[in-house]
């Protein structure tokens, strides 16, 4: 089980590069797979009793952000959302930077941060190009140049909030929902106001935190 889970986790990085690539989601399929055949056969644990263990209910819930997050981008929202971003902000990396991190933050503390860094990346794609900070190849998705150095502060503004943010909530972030599914299968659930409690107060010195220390680096970027 170890080499399929480090054959996978090496796919993951260099799948995509082969002359047929290998999506992620067909390189964690193929391992689970696999996995389930060697547990069979070697009698490990029946299949059934496997996908008994599977917390299913957190599965479906990913399922379905993901699928809202694509319904959104498909049906124009977020190209209508990257043109009041470049009414609101402009050119200015910097203050862009900040307000994403405080609008990313608190999306984040709603919406899973896997699923909104999927919707963020391409708005703010078209963001770049809506205020000519990048050509507009950037939104082909086969895209796999570089882009702009002055532009980066936006990405990581929008990585850290969706990463902080999510500590807010218990649905903020995967881990928090993976871990909660998990405490609950052993009789031990955690509701969402006592993860609130805990986690709002830390996500908001966190996000504070990198706020202050962005606008100290990248005033002098």
């Amino acid at each position: 089980m170890g080499v399929i889970v480090a054959l996978v986790l090496g796919l993951f990085v260099v799948g995509e590069s082969f002359p047929v690539p290998l999506s992620p989601a067909t390189v964690a399929l193929s391992g689970a797979a696999l996995c389930l055949l060697i547990a069979h056969h070697s009698g490990i644990d029946s299949v059934q009793n496997i996908f008994k263990d599977v917390d299913w209910s957190t599965l479906v819930f990913f399922m379905s952000v993901f699928v809202l997050i694509g319904g959104l981008e498909k049906t124009g929202v977020l190209s209508s959302a990257s043109g009041i971003l470049a009414l609101l902000i402009g050119k200015n990396i910097v203050l862009g930077a900040i307000v994403l991190l405080g609008v990313v933050g608190f999306l984040s503390s709603l919406i899973p941060n896997i699923p909104l860094v999927v919707a963020m990346v391409p708005l703010l794609k078209q963001y770049l190009v809506t205020v000519d900070l990048a050509a507009p190849n950037i939104l082909d998705p086969d895209f796999t140049g570089n882009l702009p150095v002055e532009v980066l502060p936006l990405f990581y503004a929008m990585m850290y909030g969706a990463t902080l943010g999510g500590n807010g909530t218990l649905v903020g972030a995967s881990s928090n929902i993976v871990a909660a599914g998990i405490a609950e299968q052993h009789g031990k659930p955690i509701s969402f106001q006592t993860f609130l409690r805990y986690g709002l107060p830390m996500a908001a010195l966190q996000l504070a935190a990198i706020g202050l220390y962005m606008l100290i680096r990248f005033l002098k970027f």
